[in-house]
């Protein structure tokens, strides 16, 4: 008896790439609706990390352009030659603190 049940188990346990077979025909037959519904998760996060590196972009290209506005160069900047510049801190510190605020 056991060793018939054994038999038989035997011929149900499917290899890993009949198992990976399977699962890739089931994904090519649901619809992009159905993918959706069913990875809400996967969906979310892969939105919110899309949204982040969206951001970051804008956090530094706009730290560096703060350093371009001349009011800002008056503000913090000092008078050389007819014309307002940043010390070097200003330069190196405002885009990476507009970056990480």
């Amino acid at each position: 008896m056991v060793l018939a049940e054994k038999q038989e188990e035997a011929q149900h346990v499917e290899t890993v790439e009949e198992v990976g077979a399977v699962t890739d025909e089931e994904d090519h037959r649901e619809t992009k609706w159905q993918a959706v519904k069913s990875n809400k998760k996967t969906l979310a996060w892969i939105s919110i990390m899309i949204l982040v590196m969206c951001l970051q972009g804008f956090d530094n290209q706009a730290g560096g352009i703060v350093i371009g506005i001349e009011q800002f160069r008056k503000d913090f900047g000092t008078p050389f030659d007819g014309n307002y510049v940043l010390p070097a801190k200003w330069q190196v510190s405002v885009p990476y603190q507009m970056a990480h605020f």
